[in-house]
This record gives structure tokens, sequence and C-alpha cells, in this order.
């Protein structure tokens, strides 16, 4: 399946897509030289990677007013088409992504926003609108050179701008793309090649008794992607992120993709391969560097940074979805996808983050309870609840879950053990649900994770508690 890049941006309220292979680098926003006389979408020139160029204003261009996403800052996109370079203004860089070209299509009369943007596709939820940029350069051809010769600059001359204007241009050169990403206050950069798509990460649901470089499961697509603290895996301070920016990468070895959370992405850069060099002594995900205005960059290497943990992730991470080939026996007949009922399930919450067990499994419930100390460690349960007819062993899944239980009387599930009851006490029993054997994900075994698959219930992702992983065996 043949697929094309594109950079997501938001001008004023329209989410826009450019070509990746356009896109020369992102930054910052830069210091402005005004012109007079110029075009309305002109803002003036702009000294970016080097050189003078044209700043335009795509808000001006495609007649928006500001985002309600902008921050306080904006970005500038250089955008080439031959010897056409130019610093296009946006209010918010969304992400970057890889679209099929089967999902890319003309958009109606009545749908196009701006005679520009003439296709668009669908990607997390939105229509994207693909900004013909090559017909913009066409119908608005510009220079600085000419830009200078047709107005009056005035005082906010950036230094070496006269110098950048004599010199010729420089020798085209073969380039990568690199986007640079921030972690804390180090830096990184990674192929975009690596990438498969750049998100904000909005929903991360915590798994219980996972190592601290497993930050949670978030979803993608509508289906589950598990997520990994970059920084812990670097060796950095783990467990400060719990939102930020996240690299959706392929990882040789995993069959589903993961996403590696950082802090920022900054922007794209082109790096030459004469500019990359080897580490002598290379550190885990990062063998190689390159230095950018005098600060030095780790390349980082999705695969070789998960390299040591590869085993670990694959008995956490989320299944991915099987599809039936047209030549073989659909999923339901080899058994890979079951055609039961929907599956009940008991869904509630623990701190912040929100759970499901199987219903069939649950006893009764208790809307609360207090509980008595055991003797010594009361082998692995905390305390005893007089439920009315009988005196259970109960775990507290708050403390469980690295949490400080401040209510006394908690909710508690009564659960059937090897023919006993025993209980857990959680912070709140939500509802009922019943999941399609399509909304559930299987989590690959692993012994030490107390939970066996993830459901989406509405727009929430779930880990399914495995019971006899939580309860201690009753040895009372």
């Amino acid at each position: 399946m043949e697929h094309i890049e594109y950079l997501l941006a938001h001008v004023g309220d329209l989410p826009i897509a450019l070509p990746l292979d356009l896109v020369m680098a992102v930054s910052e926003d830069a210091p402005v030289t005004p012109l007079p006389f110029c075009p309305r979408h002109v803002a003036g020139l702009v000294y970016v990677l080097d050189r003078v160029m044209p700043l335009v204003e795509l808000s001006r261009v495609l007649e928006r007013g500001p985002s309600p996403r902008a921050s306080l800052s904006s970005s500038l996109v250089v955008v080439a088409d031959g010897d056409d370079v130019r610093a296009l203004r946006v209010d918010v860089v969304t992400a970057m992504t890889a679209i099929e070209t089967a999902t890319i299509g003309p958009l109606s009369p009545e749908d196009q926003a701006h005679p520009l943007l003439t296709q668009g596709f669908e990607h997390a939820g939105t229509v994207w609108f693909i900004l013909d940029y090559l017909r913009f350069v066409a119908e608005t051809g510009m220079d600085p050179d000419g830009l200078i010769e047709d107005a009056a600059l005035v005082s906010l001359e950036p230094v070496g701008l006269d110098e950048a204007l004599m010199a010729p241009p420089p020798e085209p050169v073969a380039t990568l793309p690199y986007l640079q990403i921030a972690l804390g206050a180090e830096r990184y950069c990674v192929a975009t090649s690596d990438i498969g798509e750049i998100v904000t990460l909005t929903d991360l649901r915590r798994m219980p008794g996972a190592p601290a470089y497993v930050l949670g499961l978030t979803s993608r697509h509508d289906r589950p992607l598990l997520v990994l603290d970059t920084g812990a895996l670097l060796g950095l301070a783990p467990g400060m992120l719990s939102a930020g920016t996240a690299l959706v990468v392929k990882v040789d070895g995993l069959a589903a993709p993961v996403a590696l959370l950082v802090d920022k992405a900054l922007g794209i850069l082109r790096v030459a391969d004469d500019q990359i060099f080897a580490i002598d002594e290379s550190m885990a995900g990062v063998a190689s560097y390159t230095v950018v205005e005098d600060r030095i960059l780790g390349i980082l290497s999705p695969t070789g940074l998960v390299d040591a943990i590869l085993g670990a992730l694959l008995r956490m991470a989320p299944e991915p979805e099987i599809i039936a080939e047209p030549d073989r026996p659909a999923a339901s007949e080899r058994h890979e996808i079951s055609t039961a009922a929907p599956h009940a399930f008991l869904t509630l919450r623990i701190g912040e983050n929100y759970y499901c067990m199987d219903l069939d499994r649950v006893d009764r419930i208790l809307s609360s309870v207090r509980l008595s100390p055991l003797p010594g460690d009361g082998n692995g349960f905390d305390g005893m609840a007089d439920t009315g007819d009988q005196a259970v062993p109960v775990r507290d899944l708050r403390r469980v879950f690295n949490r400080n239980p401040t209510e006394p009387a908690p909710p508690c599930i009564l659960l059937q053990l090897e023919g006993s009851t025993a209980g857990l006490a959680i912070d709140q029993v939500l509802r009922i649900e019943n999941v399609p054997e399509d909304d559930l994900s299987d989590v690959a075994d692993n012994a030490e994770l107390p939970i066996h698959a993830v459901a989406r219930v509405g727009e929430r992702l779930m880990a399914v508690l495995t019971i006899d992983r939580l309860l201690p065996r009753l040895t009372l």
C-alpha cells in the first residue's frame, strides 16, 4: 500500500496538510524585516537556515483568523519548490503522519475551504485539507531579491542580511529529514523514516505492576498503543512525563508499533551524511550524533532504544488486529476472532485510572467496608471486613496501585476465590458494560502484570484485571 507523508498544522481554525517532501525544516518564529508595498500575504523577510527568505502568512492566504489552539509563539515551516524557498507561518504544528494514497480524495466545491484546498483526507477523526502548494507558488512567484528591489527595507534588519543577499546560492546537498525532540534540558533527533506518526498524548491509562519505563496505554486509530518513557530508556529520571508528544515508531521484532513519549517535538531539520558522526562508546539507542547551531544532538534509534527490553515488550504489547487475507479462511474460522456474545464487565475506578473485571467472577458489591488489621503481613491481604453474614479477607487495590488511600470506608467488590469469598477495596464502582469482542485486545501473557486484555469502553481504554493475580491464595 502506497503512502504519502504529510506535516499537519493548524492555520486559524483550519487543519491543513503539507507534503513532507516539500518541507525543509520547522523552526520557532523568527524576527521579521517588514517590507512596504508587498503583497498582503507577505509579512516581510526572515533569516532562517542561514539564508533570507520571504515570510508568508498562511492565515492571510487562506483568509483565516487566529487559531484557539495557537500558543504564544507560532511556528515557521520552511518549504522549498526548486529554487523557490519560503517560510510559512502557521499557528500550531500538530503532527507528522503517513497517509494511504487510496484514502486521499478530491473535495466537493461546497466542502472546499479555499481554492488552494481541493483535496483532503481524514485522520484521527479530523478532515485535513491538503494545501496545493505548487499551485500557490505558480500564482505568487517571488524571491527575496525581487522583493527588495520593489520595496524599501525598514530598520529591523537581521545581522548579516546584506552579506546573505550578496552571497551566491549554496550548491544543493543531499540531506535527510530528522525530527528534533526535547527531553527536559536534553535535545535529540530521530530520523523521520523511523516515525510512523506524531501525536499529542491526551489519554494515558496506567498499567499496574509494569516496569518504570512503561507509562501505560493510549488509543490510536481505535487500537491500544503501548507508551514508553523515552527518558527512562535513556537512563534519565523516569516517570516525569504523563503528557506530551508521542512518536509512534515501528520496532524490529515487535508486531505492533509502540509510542515513545517526549516533552516536545521542536521541529524538522535536514542533515547531510557528512554531518553525522559515530559515537565511540555508544549508549542504548544512541550510536551517532550531529551538531546543529553549536549544539550536539544525539540521534535516537527506536530499535536500539528498546533492544534490551524487547522480550518484556513482547509480553506486554497489545496484540495487533488480525485481518483475514482474501485467499485464507476468515479469522473467525481459524478461531482467532470469536463470534460469541459481548463480554460483561464491571467497570471501576482506582485513583484517576479506570479498569474493568469479568462480571462472572463478581459475587456482590458492598458500598463501603471498614478493614480490621490482620496480624503480620496478613498473607497478602490488607484486612478483614464484616459483610453482615461473614468476615472476608480484603486486598486494598488502592495500596497495590501505589496510592495512599484516605477514605477509611471504601467500596468493596466480593469475589469467589478457590471456593471462598475475598474482597477488593477500590475508589469507585461505576457500572456494568457489555463489550463486543472487536473492542477487546489481548495482552500477551506476562505473569508479572495483573491484566490480560484491554477493552474499549465508550471513549476510554480500560485494562481488564486478572483477578487471580491480584488476590493472594487463601491460607488464613
